[in-house]
């Protein structure tokens, strides 16, 4: 699976509302599931809006007090990350 963007996105509800592709092709094209197409479609016929990505990683999502040591973790691996948290007592 690949991650759209907020490009693709409203690329994808625009061929299959406007050319009237089969969600099948659409979904291929697009390397996502059969699924999210007609979700994505249903979206923006109820809101009149192109669905877009809610941005929930932005910079403010990675300015706490730990930030210098969740950077340091990330790059070396998940599994230290843990057991180092654990050791500190870390809450999420």
């Amino acid at each position: 699976m690949v991650k759209l963007t907020d490009k693709k996105i409203k690329l994808a509800v625009k061929q299959a509302i406007n050319k009237g592709e089969s969600t099948e092709v659409v979904a291929t094209t697009y390397g996502v599931s059969r699924r999210r197409i007609p979700q994505l479609v249903n979206y923006y016929r109820e809101t009149g809006e192109y669905p877009m990505l809610d941005g929930a990683l932005d910079l403010e999502y990675f300015e706490t007090l730990h930030d210098a040591f969740i950077r340091n973790m990330r790059s070396e691996n998940t599994l230290g990350m843990f057991f180092e948290w654990r050791e500190r007592e870390v809450s999420l």
